[in-house]
């Protein structure tokens, strides 16, 4: 899934997973997939511990030469989308996100997107973040053009497709955070 933070304007991934011992390391993708050409150690990748409750706790993001698996709640970005999760995460719901490079943003045209996760971090007037999730989806961009994704607004009419595989067709989270400026 591809989002966008609009406060700090860096494209990104965002990815929940449920840590297991067979995922919980990523090795770096290839050239043409996502997240390729990505930087490592990059200082604006996050991951978040959910605690089957909705409160979350921040994971630490330590450098990739220092990263020790046995140390609790911490990961480390590498190169080329590649991760790993302390191994004390085994069996805990995580989210995490990290910045895109340039060359990994696809330019939307007017053709429909069908059949889409969309999830949303987003942020209120009062600073306090939340997430967005909205399991199946499609976008119309007829005759809107190429978004203008930077300043400005963007529009788009999102159709949400409810097909019975979760419990409710959209779900937000309060993050229990707030951003700094």
């Amino acid at each position: 899934m591809i989002s966008y933070d609009s406060f700090e304007h860096l494209p990104r991934t965002e990815k929940r997973i449920r840590v297991t011992n067979s995922n919980k390391a990523k090795a770096a993708v290839t050239s043409g997939q996502e997240g390729f050409g990505m930087a490592a150690d990059q200082a604006e990748s996050y991951a978040w511990l959910y605690d089957g409750l909705g409160n979350i706790t921040p994971l630490s993001r330590i450098d990739t030469a220092s990263f020790n698996a046995a140390n609790a709640n911490t990961f480390k970005q590498e190169a080329n989308f590649g991760y790993q999760f302390a191994d004390s995460l085994v069996g805990s719901d995580v989210v995490f996100s990290f910045p895109l490079p340039s060359q990994s943003i696809l330019e939307v045209g007017e053709t429909p997107l069908d059949d889409l996760e969309v999830n949303f971090t987003a942020v209120t007037r009062k600073l306090d973040l939340f997430r967005l999730e909205i399991p199946s989806a499609s976008i119309d961009l007829a005759g809107s053009g190429n978004l203008p994704i930077g300043s400005g607004e963007v529009s788009m009419q999102i159709r949400i497709t409810f097909d019975g595989s979760t419990c409710k067709p959209v779900r937000y989270k309060w993050l229990g955070q707030v951003r700094a400026c």
